[in-house]
């Protein structure tokens, strides 16, 4: 198996060696600022010239503004079309049984303390406002209607199943349809007076519209205080506001892998200039480049890059793998491989094999052969030492710094000019 990569030092620049690498190419990582926002900062490395021209400090107060207006765009509707509805259906629907919940227990309770939960506290304020009459009228709601086999297995489950594809209004309304369908159907109900009937009804409806109410607002401002952040993961919806911020398509490799992440979502991919970071360690991102002639390091790629289409194609069109890059074959699931399997067994072993370790990697224990073979720097270094690379660089080069193969250990990495800031 591949030695899996490790977590390189902020600003440090090493080979990479990976099967998606072409006869010319040789493929680069760079260290990014790894305090939870290592996702954001390995982007910005690649695409933003304003944020690699500051030091440390500069470019996680950069991040941290950029998390902040990204925030600052979703609006409610955003919100509940990401991921078809998904990203705010689950965490709504939770949130409503979780505020069920701690309201049932708190109207069983019998020591007249505090709702647990700050979104149950708000709750029981709109509706009991310290009336103990109110108090009373709620709790025989409670009682007329069983959180467990009421609200949980019948009203909730038929609203969400007849809603599975529409919006939390549509969620909304069929809860509150559901408990009168219910509560119509007890035939206790059915035996008191029809003035208090309908009152009953309407109260019913006011305590199911002030919980889905607070639950709506409670997991959209949990969403987006998440996204400002800087100790919150990315997921696929994060990667997505930021693919569409910065207008570039994002491809993940695995480090362990080397490879394309193939659980990586590819909905946010469109054909657009791309950048490439790595998965290291299962709790970090770097940036993936390319070393150009001249040591020079291209870190964005067009779209018909050729290591960008043997991305996509693992990706999106495993089935044509064999045909355009045979090579890859023995790297795809068993099902696309169509070669005899044990020779695929033997090729990916010995390709494995060739890539078990980076050699300039090892070389910064400067106890190997190869020592001095990377480039290795600190954001202090690089500021006082200037930009060693040209301003009008063409666009394969526009996002490059100067990275000598064969400098010291503690050669400075002089980063070139990156297309506008963000």
């Amino acid at each position: 198996m591949p030695t899996k990569v490790k977590i390189l030092p902020v600003n440090k620049t090493v080979v990479f060696n990976s099967p998606l690498e072409g006869d010319e190419d040789t493929l680069v990582r760079t260290g990014t600022i790894g305090e939870g926002s290592c996702f954001f900062h390995s982007v910005m490395c690649a695409c933003s010239k304003e944020y690699c021209a500051m030091d440390r400090k500069g470019r996680m107060k950069f991040v941290k503004r950029l998390r902040a207006s990204m925030a600052g765009n979703v609006t409610r509707y955003s919100w509940e079309e990401m991921g078809g509805g998904l990203i705010a259906k689950i965490p709504y629907q939770e949130k409503v049984y979780d505020i069920l919940t701690k309201f049932y227990d708190f109207m069983s309770s019998s020591d007249g303390g505090d709702a647990r939960g700050r979104s149950t506290r708000r709750v029981v304020k709109k509706l009991i406002k310290g009336d103990v009459e109110n108090l009373e009228l709620y709790r025989l709601i409670t009682e007329l209607i069983p959180l467990d086999e009421g609200y949980n297995q019948v009203i909730l489950k038929n609203a969400y199943d007849n809603t599975s594809d529409m919006k939390i209004e549509d969620s909304k309304k069929a809860v509150i349809k559901e408990t009168i369908k219910y509560i119509n159907a007890k035939s206790e109900f059915n035996i008191i007076d029809p003035d208090k009937a309908e009152y009953l009804r309407s109260v019913i409806t006011n305590f199911n519209t002030t919980i889905m109410n607070e639950a709506e607002s409670s997991t959209f401002s949990s969403y987006v205080k998440n996204l400002q952040s800087v100790e919150a993961n990315v997921d696929t919806y994060t990667i997505g506001l930021i693919s569409d911020r910065i207008e570039r398509d994002i491809y993940i490799i695995d480090g362990s892998t080397r490879l394309p992440y193939r659980n990586a979502s590819v909905e946010n991919l469109q054909f657009r200039k791309s950048i490439i970071v790595v998965w290291v360690e299962k709790n970090h991102y770097e940036v993936v480049g390319r070393l150009l002639p001249g040591n020079r390091i291209q870190r964005e790629f067009d779209k018909g890059d050729p290591i960008i289409d043997k991305i996509y194609t693992m990706l999106v069109k495993p089935d044509k793998v064999a045909e355009r890059y045979p090579s890859l074959v023995p790297y795809l699931p068993r099902e696309y491989q169509h070669s005899d399997d044990e020779e695929s067994d033997d090729e990916l072993n010995n390709s494995e094999s060739e890539q078990e370790s980076d050699k300039y990697y090892d070389s910064s224990d400067n106890d190997s052969e190869y020592e001095g073979s990377y480039v290795g720097s600190d954001i202090e270094d690089e500021q006082e030492n200037g930009d060693d690379g040209p301003s009008n660089g063409e666009d394969d080069q526009e996002n490059s710094d100067d990275d000598p193969r064969n400098g010291e250990e503690d050669q400075e990495n002089s980063e070139d000019d990156q297309s506008g800031g963000y």
